[in-house]
This record gives C-alpha cells, sequence and structure tokens, in this order.
C-alpha cells in the first residue's frame, strides 16, 4: 500500500492496519522491517535509518524496547537492553577505535557500574 506523501507498506493487515509481519519505507529512504501489532512495530524487527545506522531486535509500541544491536554510520555499535529507544540497562558499547565499555546504561548513558576499556 502506498500514501500520498510517499510512505509505502506491504505486509499483513487486520482491520485497516499493520499487523503480523510487514516492511514499511518512509519517503526519506528509512525502512522497518519485521513484526506489527495494531499499526506499530512490535516483536522483533530491523530497522535502517537514511544515515545507514542499523537496529535490530525487539520492539514495543512503536520503539526500540527489549534486547538489541544498534549499528552507528559512524562505526560505533551498541549491544544489549533498550527502554524506549535508549540504551537502559546491561549492555556493551564499542567505539569505531575497538575501545569498549561494559555495563549499564541510563537512557543513552554511561551510569552505574561498568568497565571501560581503551583500545591502543
Amino acid at each position: 500500500y502506498g500514501w500520498a506523501e510517499g510512505h509505502t507498506y506491504s505486509g499483513d493487515w487486520v482491520e485497516g492496519q499493520p499487523h503480523g509481519r510487514g516492511k514499511y519505507k518512509w519517503p526519506s529512504g528509512a525502512m522497518y522491517e519485521g513484526e506489527w501489532f495494531q499499526g506499530d512495530p512490535q516483536g522483533e524487527g530491523n530497522y535502517e535509518a537514511t544515515d545507514r545506522s542499523k537496529y535490530r531486535g525487539q520492539w514495543f509500541r512503536g520503539m526500540q524496547s527489549g534486547i538489541g544491536t544498534m549499528h552507528f554510520c559512524n562505526g560505533d555499535w551498541y549491544e544489549g537492553v533498550f527502554v524506549k529507544g535508549n540504551p537502559h540497562g546491561p549492555g556493551r558499547y564499542r567505539w569505531a577505535d575497538f575501545s569498549e565499555y561494559h555495563g549499564e546504561m541510563m537512557d543513552g548513558v554511561r551510569t552505574g557500574r561498568g568497565t571501560f576499556r581503551k583500545h591502543d
């Protein structure tokens, strides 16, 4: 299905809403492919942003929530727990230079117990 603004969705529908498995594309080129529940990404899914950043993992009510991995366009990546779209809870962040942080995150910020290792 396509909208006049350039959005497209192909996949399962229930009562006029994406529900089941499907693929949604924004006019910008961003794309989500995965599970849907009553019109929102929910369950397992993959998202690719226009800057080539990628998220693979769990979704709840249209937001990255649960276990997932985010690959950023600058070469950094994070794997761990997400809540409402942000790293939140235990996880591992690796910078493009291979330095790493293993520990707690809160709203995308290193907070609590953790270990940082600088790559030489």
